[in-house]
């Protein structure tokens, strides 16, 4: 939709939902005015996770590693819930573990995943503004983290 406007002649800004191709596409457009926000950081920050993942999943995949990162924070909270569970794990038994997991995401997210009995998505979610910086000629954070809480 921002490229067919672009197209036209629309110069004001756009805000959308950015998911894994949110680097590449921010830095194939260029353009100043389109704004992406998600739920992971994006890989040009280059946290430690970043470097690991991008390292363990070296010619594992023909993908970008920083394609990985939603999988990778799956695999974080399964990996929390097994550990807790212990072993044998049957399902009663991982279900009460996964009913009190607390992850930190590392920097992949802006804050820890935590779940409750009821709640197996998590207590609060975190959303980063990223977009084109032309002075930078490269992609920028727009400021920090934005936290909600989920109800």
């Amino acid at each position: 939709m921002f490229e067919a406007l672009s197209r036209i002649g629309w110069q004001g800004g756009y805000l959308l939902y950015g998911h894994q191709q949110t680097q590449d596409e921010l830095a194939r457009l260029k353009a100043g005015n389109l704004y992406a926000f998600g739920g992971n950081t994006l890989f040009m920050e280059n946290l430690p996770i970043h470097g690991e993942i991008t390292n363990l999943v070296r010619g594992q995949t023909t993908h970008p590693a920083h394609y990985m990162a939603e999988g990778w924070v799956s695999a974080m909270v399964l990996e929390a819930g097994l550990k807790k569970c212990g072993w044998p794990c049957p399902k009663d038994k991982l279900a009460t573990a996964l009913a009190s997991v607390s992850v930190d995401t590392r920097g992949l997210r802006g804050g820890p995943i935590e779940w409750t009995a009821d709640n197996h998505y998590r207590k609060s979610t975190y959303y980063k503004v990223y977009r084109w910086d032309p002075a930078k000629n490269a992609v920028a954070p727009v400021g920090g983290w934005t936290r909600l809480e989920i109800k």
